[in-house]
């Protein structure tokens, strides 16, 4: 399926200048990611690097016993696939569609040429590599931190920023994997926050009824993730920016 433009739909190929773009576009193939789909198998060799246009990606590291916990999501602001940027494979994580939607597909090997050869996408993916890091980091300071309930709101938020509605598909057992608790612990949650009306739950679907409120449940971290990848996009446009004459392409919200 042809990826003709497309690209602006990913804010990181949309803040790139044209001169990139050009060499990314030919190798870039429109893909249907599928609910529960696994795009980076754990212990084997990433393939493919994913630029997702819609639909939410999760990254979740799993234990011997199969008890597992997420690391971070990935939605239209990043890329799925960044280890190779690091010359790494998948490890002990997972890559797998949390929410369904589309990507643009790039093999590795020619993202890796393109990434060797061109130094604005060099630059754009160095800075991706650290606000993700960072962001990491985060999260892990607020699983380790942070009382579940003010968890699950952040967590939502971040879905909620990276889907097309107010509505999206969540089972109760996949949170419970992804915040790393059991699941009675997330049905008490969805529950606090239901009555508190800033969401509703329905077989298997959750709407954000008040973000303001949902924003007032969760920790500080909601914030500091924000507030990451504003900082980002901020970057991103002085490096386009210094490389195009001063015109930035604009990143599409």
């Amino acid at each position: 399926m042809a990826a003709t433009k497309t690209p602006s739909r990913n804010k990181l190929l949309s803040m790139m200048p044209p001169a990139t773009r050009a060499r990314l576009e030919p190798h870039l193939e429109l893909v249907t990611l599928d609910h529960k789909q696994v795009i980076h198998e754990r212990n084997s060799e990433i393939k493919n690097v994913y630029f997702p246009i819609s639909g939410v990606i999760s990254w979740i590291i799993i234990m011997r016993d199969g008890n597992c916990a997420e690391a971070m999501t990935i939605g239209r602001e990043g890329v799925a696939g960044l280890q190779v940027v690091l010359g790494g494979n998948a490890g002990s994580s997972v890559a797998v569609v949390q929410a369904a939607g589309e990507a643009l597909r790039i093999g590795k090997e020619d993202f890796c040429r393109i990434l060797s050869r061109d130094e604005t996408l060099s630059k754009t993916m160095n800075l991706y590599c650290s606000t993700f890091i960072n962001a990491m980091a985060q999260c892990a300071a607020c699983n380790r931190l942070h009382e579940t309930t003010e968890r699950c709101a952040r967590w939502l938020l971040m879905m909620h920023d990276r889907s097309d509605g107010d509505e999206f598909t969540l089972v109760q057992e996949f949170l419970a994997d992804m915040l790393g608790v059991r699941r009675p612990s997330v049905s008490v949650c969805a529950s606090i926050l239901q009555r508190a009306g800033y969401i509703s739950y329905k077989r298997g679907k959750v709407r954000i009824e008040d973000r303001k409120g949902l924003e007032s449940a969760s920790c500080e971290c909601y914030e500091i993730l924000r507030d990451e990848y504003d900082a980002l996009e901020g970057a991103l446009k002085t490096t386009v920016g210094a490389r195009t004459n001063g015109r930035s392409p604009s990143a599409r919200n």
